[in-house]
């Protein structure tokens, strides 16, 4: 960033997340893969929720697929759901936005709706069958390298979101799909 000096300065300590949600658009209007391998305590899942919040109420028509390795931590509890899930930091989120903001958003066990804009956010737990349920906007896989069945997942994921999946994770080996 530049400041009234016109000197470069860095950007905020958290900047990172910002280029991150970047990247999520750029991935998304240039409708590829984003990959994201991360480390932990980066934020990176409150960055992924809140980019499909954004596109959930801005987007005409916008389907969502979300999954992580725990069906708790996809939703934990629909419209009592707390920040420990992906759900849960979206509504979070969208709770806290001031009201000018705020498109009405209809919050219930995995899955969001803006009937505003037709736009759906959709979250299943992680099973042998998951991602195999409709087509989809965009899909965003959280820690995508601990999905139990993460050979199935992704190869039924993919064909459901042809304009491209956002996969973040930590690393966790060689020998997972999200490695290779």
């Amino acid at each position: 960033t530049i400041d009234d000096q016109r000197r470069i300065r860095p950007l905020a300590p958290h900047g990172y997340l910002v280029r991150h949600i970047r990247l999520l658009e750029r991935g998304r209007l240039e409708q590829k893969n984003v990959l994201t391998d991360k480390s932990r305590q980066m934020r990176l899942t409150w960055a992924g929720a809140a980019y499909f919040l954004w596109c959930l109420m801005q987007l005409e028509a916008f389907t969502g697929f979300l999954t992580t390795r725990k069906q708790d931590l996809v939703d934990d509890g629909g419209e009592h759901s707390t920040p420990k899930s992906i759900f849960g930091r979206i509504r979070f989120m969208w709770d806290r936005l001031p009201e000018h903001l705020r498109t009405p958003v209809t919050f219930t066990h995995m899955k969001a709706s803006c009937e505003e804009r037709t736009s759906y956010l959709f979250g299943e737990a992680p099973t042998e069958e998951s991602g195999r349920s409709i087509n989809v906007s965009r899909a965003l896989l959280d820690e995508a390298a601990k999905l139990p069945y993460d050979e199935e997942t992704l190869a039924a994921v993919a064909p459901m979101c042809p304009t491209g999946m956002v996969l973040q994770s930590t690393h966790n080996g060689p020998d997972t799909a999200f490695a290779r």
